[in-house]
């Protein structure tokens, strides 16, 4: 039986000539613009070429920096109007930084790629986290941190009814005591910081001395001491409520202040094993399977941490978009 070019070995691909080519290119190159190579001996072209030596490696690197400031580019472009006073000499200076310093993670975890995603989906992460975390801080550069455990935001709605107001209330009466009497003042600040004052946590993170990951595991993100009864309730009852206005008949999303004070409910990702295998799940969703099942905790990690969320929907709109365009080139052809 012949074998379908999906399943050729990649030595295979990777060293066919190709005619009319007075001189070969390199093998990558070839793998890479090759119409009948997979997605996985491409993803392996990509490794052998950045794990090899000399001029090849060398032009692996430089068509991988290329890759990589170009994703940060698309996650700068999707943030300008936020960032509309900040000069575009400014932007492209932050994303540079971001595709170099991704250039240095991805060369230095080669080894930690399992090829559950596309070598380019794995890679899409670094600049796009490093470009973020740039463009929050940058954002946040002359704001005050206010880690003040008194200022909580204004969760009454005047259209609600008394009733909606004093379930609103024993929601938060838990997580207010909490606060107060289950917490260390360290705990205290992150949680008022975060859930309270939609700080970045990669602003608070920067301004503590300390890491996105080790701010979100920190127990006062998942308040232990009363807050199981209110998540209970959140679940029955903050449906029901919108800031600015009353929920249609038809709309059940949650509260999203009562979802940063409560927090998610069931088992979550940390932000470190939500990244590791953020490529994994976007590729998943893409292919319409069930990526929550397949991996658990991920979307409740999504739902809890902004800063993951909005990295999880940059790879989403750059591999789509990116899949949206091979689809046309190869209907052109």
């Amino acid at each position: 039986m012949p074998v379908m070019a999906e399943e050729r070995p990649v030595a295979t691909v990777l060293s066919q000539p190709h005619r009319d080519e007075p001189y070969p290119r390199p093998r990558m190159e070839r793998a890479l613009e090759s119409s009948d190579a997979s997605s996985g001996e491409q993803s392996q072209a990509w490794l052998a070429a950045l794990r090899s030596k000399g001029a090849e490696r060398d032009r692996a690197i430089a068509r991988l920096q290329d890759v990589l400031l170009r994703a940060a580019r698309f996650e700068l472009g999707g943030r300008r109007a936020a960032l509309s006073y900040v000069r575009g000499e400014e932007l492209e200076d932050i994303a540079t930084q971001a595709a170099d310093d991704a250039l240095v993670a991805v060369l230095a975890k080669l080894d930690e790629y399992r090829g559950a995603s596309r070598f380019t989906t794995w890679a899409y992460k670094f600049p796009l986290l490093e470009a973020g975390i740039r463009l929050r801080r940058r954002a946040w550069q002359d704001r005050e941190v206010v880690l003040d455990a008194n200022r909580w935001p204004a969760l009454d709605d005047p259209r609600s009814s008394a009733h909606e107001r004093l379930e609103r209330a024993e929601l938060l009466g838990a997580p207010r005591a909490a606060v107060h009497t289950g917490l260390t003042p360290h705990q205290r600040q992150v949680f008022v910081a975060l859930a309270l004052n939609e700080v970045p946590i990669d602003v608070l993170a920067e301004r503590l001395g300390t890491n996105r990951n080790a701010l979100y595991k920190t127990p006062a993100r998942r308040m232990p001491q009363a807050p199981a009864h209110a998540r209970r309730r959140r679940t029955e009852l903050g449906g029901r409520f919108r800031i600015g206005g009353a929920m249609g008949e038809h709309d059940h999303k949650h509260n999203p202040q009562l979802d940063r004070v409560l927090g998610p409910t069931g088992y979550e990702l940390t932000c470190e094993e939500c990244f590791d295998r953020l490529d994994e799940f976007v590729e998943l969703e893409l292919q319409g399977k069930d990526a929550d099942r397949r991996i658990p905790g991920m979307g409740n990690h999504l739902e809890g941490c902004p800063a993951c969320r909005e990295e999880h929907e940059s790879v989403r709109a750059l591999v789509s978009g990116e899949e949206r365009g091979t689809e046309q080139n190869s209907h052109d052809r």
